[in-house]
């Protein structure tokens, strides 16, 4: 039998046909191919692009040493977490944006530090941000006085921390950096390091921090209780609690050394200390937050009878009555509210000013001879008569002091008053004088 019998199938097959079949597994495979490159093209680009976002270098690429440790912000760190990987540069037409805040231009304290964390978010969010390395240590972002400010405290924490353990052991990699270097560092590395600038040296600075943020949401003399306030108070108690909490991520309390957490050199705990100034942490807190009478109301509310032993549970305590407090007040909305309404109803004033307001430009215009009169005319005009119902009731009538004040006393001009120091008119001369040559200047030019 010959090879070409045996062949059947290769030979019932056009030569087009086959040409085109191997023409289209080779195209298969190019695409295939193409695909898989593009792939692995994005996973290098998106891994690069983290390492840098962290401010550091790929470890693959460059390995960490102490020569070339940085230090990369906590609070920016948790918004390059939250950002969406979505966003394709093949599909997205993004334009360049330039990152726009002025929170740190003049201060840097913990406050600012998050305002610059809400603007850097919203910067983020945007798909022309990506991919851009933003040199925050400019006269743009921070002025130059800002940033002297802000080195010295770096050579301040530099110095504390050669002679603290507590402090080596919290911040294992930390070096003071060239102020020259700053300049060429991106944003993660210099909110990073501005982090470390914010540390309390002493237990009053510590305090005077934990004060600032909560006076930065309640203000004791501008507060309000009334029923329709207190959940806009209990809510900024809590936002307080918040920043407190998110404050001691970058300034922490105590550090864990074994089976026990040691407090850092600025925390003397809730005790009161002369020496150095100090009220103490719990006590600072609600001071800050609450009125005496207020303290001892959440204190009856709590449930836990030890008082608290470090910020912490102090914390905690205080959000537990803070929720418990509110829930009791969705309860009862309704009804404090009636009863609000209802009070106000009655401290309404219920004395006819409009009629007052009348007599008293009535008496302006009258004649001289009509402002003449006794004591007891004088007493009987500045008393008014109601009638309701038909039942007559007396009711002197709610006269501003102030205002009856500067009315001259007819009597005492005729020099019929009785009434002495105690008269509710003026018997002042300058102001008896001056009202009678007006009264006379207008008789003169009738």
């Amino acid at each position: 039998m010959d090879a070409d019998e045996l062949n059947i199938s290769r030979q019932s097959i056009p030569v087009d046909d086959r040409v085109f079949d191997t023409r289209m597994n080779r195209l298969e495979a190019m695409v295939e191919m193409l695909v898989r490159q593009n792939m692995e093209d994005k996973q290098k680009a998106n891994a690069l692009q983290e390492s840098f976002a962290d401010g550091r270098l790929n470890e693959d690429e460059e390995p960490v040493t102490d020569n070339n440790t940085r230090r990369s912000s906590l609070l920016l760190h948790e918004v390059a977490k939250t950002q969406p990987s979505t966003i394709s540069s093949m599909t997205t037409v993004a334009i360049p944006r330039k990152l726009e805040t002025k929170a740190i231009l003049a201060q840097v304290n913990f406050l600012t530090l998050r305002q610059f964390q809400h603007d850097y978010a919203v910067y983020m969010a945007d798909p022309g941000s990506q991919g851009q390395n933003t040199l925050v240590w400019n006269d743009y972002y921070i002025q130059a006085r800002t940033r002297a400010r802000a080195y010295r405290r770096l050579e301040q924490f530099n110095n504390i921390y050669m002679d603290s353990p507590l402090l080596q052991k919290c911040y294992p990699n930390w070096k003071l950096p060239h102020e020259a270097d700053l300049a060429t560092r991106g944003q993660n590395e210099i909110i990073g390091i501005l982090e470390i600038s914010i540390i309390p040296h002493t237990p009053y600075e510590y305090e005077s921090a934990l004060r600032e943020i909560c006076e930065s949401e309640v203000d004791l003399s501008k507060l309000s209780l009334s029923p329709s306030a207190a959940p806009y108070y209990l809510s900024s108690v809590k936002r307080v609690i918040d920043l407190i909490r998110a404050y001691d991520k970058l300034v922490p309390e105590t550090i864990q050394e074994g089976q026990k957490r040691t407090r850092m050199p600025y925390n003397l705990g809730p005790k009161k200390s002369h020496a150095y100034g100090t009220k103490g942490t719990t006590a600072l807190i609600s001071d800050a937050l609450m009125t005496p009478d207020l303290q001892h109301a959440v204190a009856n509310m709590q449930t836990v009878a030890a008082p608290a032993t470090n910020l912490a549970e102090h914390l905690s305590q205080l959000e537990d009555a803070t929720t418990m407090l509110m829930r009791v007040y969705d309860k009862l909305k309704m009804w404090l509210l009636a009863c609000q309404k209802h009070e106000n109803n009655q401290k309404q004033p219920k004395a006819n000013y409009d009629k007052h307001r009348a007599n008293q430009t009535r008496l302006e215009q009258a004649e001289p001879n009509q402002h003449v009169q006794p004591a007891e005319e004088s007493y009987a005009s500045d008393s008014t008569t109601t009638e309701t119902n038909g039942t007559e009731t007396h009711e002197v009538a709610a006269i501003d002091a102030t205002e009856l004040k500067k009315t001259p006393c007819y009597a005492f001009i005729q020099g019929n008053c009785t009434s002495g120091k105690g008269c509710a008119r003026s018997h002042d001369k300058k102001e008896l004088e001056q009202f009678l040559q007006e009264q006379l200047t207008t008789v003169r030019k009738m």
